[in-house]
């Protein structure tokens, strides 16, 4: 596979006058979006953020929408907890019997409370012209399960992908785990792709052992099945066609699938023009280029050794986790 700055490159020329992709990104305000940056032009972002004062800041940016509120599996008023990290911000209580294990109990506490207002993607796209999603980014601590719950009507008729965060153990109180996202997921047309997954050691011998301690949670990535998008564009026009599934194949590459892209152009090939498919398939032969050390006596061995020798590498830490979300770095 071509390098990273090659990679974006190479992406960004195939797909520059596709046509926008909406994206909503919810509960980070546009951060971690570094797979998705050489598209930036071409994407339609949609941020939400209850908080007046980050509110004011996201606004600024005229390159995407911004709106006013938490979201929920409903419209309501629910009171947020504020952890004294930030990022670790709740609608539900961090559960600190658990949480107390390990080294990082001190972050979630909770040190302030605020009503805020909830509303679900559902609710919010249908008063926004009933604009349709193409991808879901979420990471709401603890309810991205509610999330995903209240965009059932996108995911049904116009999400291609997911990339959510997910909990493997109840870090906050009554909250739904990684079983109830993937079975939620599935069961509406969408195949895990990959988890990036991260590790706690327990704090009463955080430096012993091997780097890993008990996956804790991550961030998954689903994509549509193929059945199941299939059945999405059945209902579609020649013309709204030919758009799906340019996105679709954009969207497996963003993440490096590009074997998976190749499957969809090959399935799909009927609905688009001979121009377009020409256009696609060299985009995915030029992302596809990799450099694979030959086969040799006793090439096996040098791998378990340079794995070996990688793992001196890495930090003596409680937490540990995989590098990338994806098949690209």
């Amino acid at each position: 596979m071509p390098g990273k700055k090659k990679y974006n490159q190479l992406l960004f020329n195939s797909f520059r006058d596709m046509k926008p992709i909406e994206l909503a990104d919810i509960g980070a305000g546009g951060s971690k979006m570094e797979l998705w940056e050489p598209l930036r032009s071409k994407i339609n972002l949609h941020l939400f953020e209850p908080n007046q004062e980050r509110f004011d800041e996201l606004i600024k940016d005229q390159e995407c929408s911004v709106y006013q509120t938490a979201i929920y599996d409903s419209k309501c008023q629910k009171t947020l907890k504020v952890a004294a990290h930030g990022d670790l911000t709740s609608l539900l209580p961090p559960n600190m019997k658990l949480l107390s294990k390990f080294s990082v109990a001190a972050e979630h506490e909770v040190i302030r409370e605020e009503a805020i207002k909830c509303d679900t993607i559902d609710n919010i796209m249908s008063d926004d012209s009933n604009l349709n999603l193409d991808f879901l980014k979420i990471d709401v601590q603890g309810c991205n399960y509610e999330a995903l719950v209240g965009a059932k009507r996108q995911l049904g008729k116009s999400v291609l992908g997911v990339h959510t965060e997910l909990e493997f153990i109840e870090r906050y109180e009554g909250q739904a785990l990684f079983g109830d996202i993937f079975n939620y997921l599935n069961d509406l047309g969408y195949d895990v792709f990959d988890i990036q997954r991260w590790f706690w050691k327990r704090k009463v011998d955080p430096h012993s052992g091997g780097p890993k301690g008990q996956i804790v949670f991550g961030n998954a990535l689903f994509l549509r099945g193929i059945v199941s998008f299939k059945n999405l564009i059945s209902e579609l026009s020649a013309e709204e066609q030919k758009i799906a599934i340019e996105k679709y194949i954009c969207i497996s590459l963003v993440y490096g699938y590009v074997d998976f892209a190749a499957e969809i152009l090959e399935e799909f090939k009927a609905h688009i023009e001979i121009e377009a498919h020409i256009r696609l398939t060299n985009a995915i032969a030029s992302l596809s280029q990799r450099t694979i050390l030959p086969k040799f006596k006793g090439r096996d061995r040098v791998e378990v050794t340079l794995r070996a020798f990688l793992k001196l590498f890495c930090r003596d830490s409680y937490f540990y986790g995989d590098r990338s979300l994806g098949n690209r770095f």
